[in-house]
């Protein structure tokens, strides 16, 4: 099973959103079943008020229970023991989160 979530938003050679701040933290969908011991990487998306995607922000993951599913910094979680857990992704003081459901 594979989720990928991207974060987008324009390249280097289009317009500066540095300035903008993050209105919204979006991460689909909003449930994800991982059979233990498997790894998938989650991407958020940042928009901005008016829904504009914004690139280059840093995005900090957490995981509700660290014992069933863990989260390195930059968003591959691991399915640890069966169970679920949320896993959040925020960006300056915004967040979303996604349960994760650990299977057999």
């Amino acid at each position: 099973m594979t989720a990928t979530l991207l974060a987008c938003g324009d390249g280097p050679s289009g317009p500066s959103n540095s300035g903008t701040p993050v209105a919204r933290v979006i991460i689909v969908p909003d449930s994800i079943s991982l059979p233990r011991s498997q790894t998938m990487r989650l991407e958020a998306l940042l928009v901005d008020a008016a829904g504009t995607a914004l690139d280059g922000r840093a995005i900090q993951w957490t995981s509700s229970d660290t014992l069933r599913v863990k989260v390195a910094s930059e968003g591959t979680i691991t399915a640890a023991d069966v169970g679920w857990s949320l896993v959040r992704a925020s960006s300056e003081g915004r967040a979303d989160s996604v349960k994760v459901i650990v299977t057999q």
